[in-house]
């Protein structure tokens, strides 16, 4: 099982704002774009999936959040270091930290957190409800152990 997953990602001029600096927008989108490569990795994917009754699931967000401390430019590249934080019946909730590659190393420049929550959508009125986080997934993923939080966690 894991509790954390990486992936990298170039700031393209089309996430910049006038001034070259990625918008507070993009962060957002990085975020998911970290999520939905943890799933592919796992062969699935985050978006117009059905469970073994053929009922569609989806993971919609219920709660996003980013703090920011330094700024990623056009051309930067960034490490997206995603940890799972939390596994309840029907949420997971992540952190995604992000390193921007400099010449001395990485440096951090941000950090979110996603809570998402997994749904089933009923056919006849349309509506979602919240179901438990399916078993394939439970074997795939475990909330980190609190040492490493620890270690992981702001200065």
């Amino acid at each position: 099982m894991i509790f954390e997953h990486k992936f990298k990602k170039m700031v393209e001029f089309s996430h910049t704002d006038m001034a070259g600096i990625m918008h507070f927008s993009n962060f957002y989108r990085f975020m998911e774009a970290v999520e939905h490569d943890m799933f592919r990795s796992f062969g699935k994917s985050i978006a117009g999936e059905f469970d073994e009754h053929g009922v569609a699931v989806g993971w919609p967000r219920v709660q996003a959040e980013c703090s920011f401390s330094a700024p990623l430019k056009f051309e930067d590249s960034v490490e997206l270091h995603l940890i799972i934080r939390e596994i309840r019946n029907a949420t997971v909730r992540y952190e995604v930290i992000f390193n921007k590659e400099t010449k001395s190393g990485l440096m951090e420049v941000a950090r979110g957190s996603i809570t998402i929550v997994h749904v089933g959508v009923d056919e006849e009125n349309g509506k979602m409800s919240a179901r438990p986080v399916p078993a394939w997934l439970l074997e795939k993923i475990s909330p980190a152990p609190e040492d490493y939080l620890v270690k992981k966690s702001k200065k």
